[in-house]
């Protein structure tokens, strides 16, 4: 997880604002700075802890996918109907 320069809470390296056409799939919540606090978004945090190397189909037939865990899942290219 990581904290983009806006603010977002993403999921991958590689999706780091909101004009990455996968941000939707990968945002994981916000800061709140009056708050100063972040907000994570519990059910997105649990579809993506369950977006791995033994779900995806892109994965399934790599011969990394033991090394990487589906950790390149923004590569994958399977969007959100993995």
């Amino acid at each position: 997880m990581i904290v983009t320069h806006d603010g977002f809470l993403s999921a991958c390296l590689e999706v780091v604002d909101a004009e990455d056409k996968d941000f939707n799939l990968f945002r994981l919540g916000n800061y709140l700075p009056q708050e100063k606090k972040f907000v994570v978004d519990l059910s997105r945090l649990n579809e993506l802890q369950n977006r791995h190397a033994d779900v995806l189909a892109e994965c399934k037939s790599c011969y990394a996918r033991y090394t990487c865990a589906g950790g390149c899942t923004h590569d994958a290219g399977c969007g959100q109907d993995c």
